[in-house]
């Protein structure tokens, strides 16, 4: 089920979907309704009002208000769609109706599952401007996926999805319709830092209770911006909580975790570095770093304490300190690249707390991003695609 995909908050402060790798979002309108059957609802249909967005990947439908059901975004992927026709009624609005492939195992075009049917109406203004990108993006996905389908089987070459750079180009040359009351996007209005790493993450279907996950920032309709944050950050603690640092975690808990950071993320400020809330010490409460939580190793020689990163920002020092068993440490000197990412050049591991001293060789070396920080809470992501998530315990600490 293409349900509730990951949103962020653009630094515009609105709703909008976290873009995949690859992905730019040309197009916004605003003032649309959407009708979809083969949902979870009560009635197994869902009409609501709301926003569409058009990438070269996808349309994304964000609601107005979320659904009894929890449902409260949509996407329609692009190459997944079949039979979508524009309809021009003389009594009535534009509409633009077709089928779609759920986005879950055992769906799309060669799964068992039926097509949803979807109609979205342009409730407000003409489609000039819309339909013309739509169509283009849509029969260039669609391409691209039979292409592909044909090199999976045959080996053969096809043509590429639309990229990035020529979705905006398409954008820059589209023909405004006056009367088309869409807004036009050449640069993505989100941070990069707010780009999925990976495959999109849907809401699950509980079934019998016909309720859904809620990803991202769904749930967070008709509370003010303190209390959305409150509520991102108390989903991603609750969520860390049983997975042993991350050290339990299940690729279905690490692609939760990674929404709900990224939704934590998208209330950062824009230069974390100048934040003194960086600065003292801060304990490990998740990363996906396999070398971290020494999985590796036999259990008994896994760090089994607490673990503790100590951040001077001013002296451009920090430290990383394992507890029980071994208290091993490693110091390191920092050097800021841009606002939020800094390059740590490791250089003294000391092991059983302190007995033995080895300097780090040169290459003992990494970038730190930091994309969240308060006097609670820092987000961090590695360059090796890690991601940590700490708590501050003292912010007088010092390396």
């Amino acid at each position: 089920m293409s349900a509730n995909p990951s949103l962020v908050r653009a630094p515009t402060g609105e709703l909008f979907p976290a873009p995949f790798p690859e992905e730019a979002f040309v197009l916004k309108r605003t003032g649309m309704m959407l009708e979809l059957d083969g949902v979870q609802t009560s009635s197994k249909r869902w009409s609501t009002t709301g926003v569409l967005y058009l990438s070269n990947v996808r349309l994304v439908f964000v609601a107005d208000q979320m659904d009894p059901s929890g449902l409260s975004s949509f996407d329609i992927p692009l190459a997944y769609t079949r039979n979508d026709k524009l309809n021009q009624p003389i009594f009535g609005c534009n509409n633009l109706a077709g089928q779609v492939w759920p986005a879950v195992p055992g769906g799309g075009p060669s799964g068992s599952l039926p097509p949803h049917k979807w109609v979205v109406y342009f409730k407000e203004g003409g489609i000039g401007t819309f339909y013309p990108m739509y169509y283009t993006l849509a029969e260039r996905a669609k391409a691209a996926f039979e292409a592909q389908q044909r090199r999976d089987s045959q080996s053969q070459q096809g043509p590429a999805q639309l990229s990035p750079g020529a979705a905006v180009n398409l954008a820059s040359k589209a023909f405004i319709d006056p009367a088309d009351p869409s807004t036009i996007y050449l640069t993505n209005p989100t941070d990069e830092c707010q780009r999925l790493p990976s495959a999109p993450v849907y809401a699950a279907n509980y079934g019998e209770d016909e309720k859904y996950q809620p990803i991202g920032i769904a749930s967070f309709f008709g509370l003010n911006k303190t209390e959305k944050l409150a509520e991102a950050k108390q989903n991603l603690l609750e969520a860390i909580e049983p997975l042993s640092r991350g050290a339990t975690a299940s690729d279905e808990d690490k692609e939760e975790i990674e929404q709900l950071a990224r939704v934590v993320e998208g209330f950062a400020t824009s230069k974390p570095l100048a934040n003194p809330l960086l600065n003292g010490q801060w304990e490990l409460l998740y990363t996906t770093s396999a070398g971290i939580l020494g999985l590796s190793k036999p259990p008994p020689f896994r760090p089994s304490g607490p673990i503790y990163q100590y951040i001077d920002a001013q002296e451009l020092t920090a430290r990383n300190q394992e507890t029980a068993p071994f208290w091993n440490s490693v110091s390191a000197e920092l050097k800021p690249l841009n606002d939020k990412k800094l390059a740590v050049q490791f250089k003294t591991f000391k092991l059983f707390n302190g007995v033995f001293s080895i300097g780090a060789p040169e290459a003992a070396k990494g970038e730190l991003s930091i994309t969240y920080v308060d006097e609670e809470l820092r987000v961090s992501r590695g360059d090796k695609g890690n991601l940590f998530v700490l708590r501050q315990v003292d912010p007088q600490g010092k390396p």
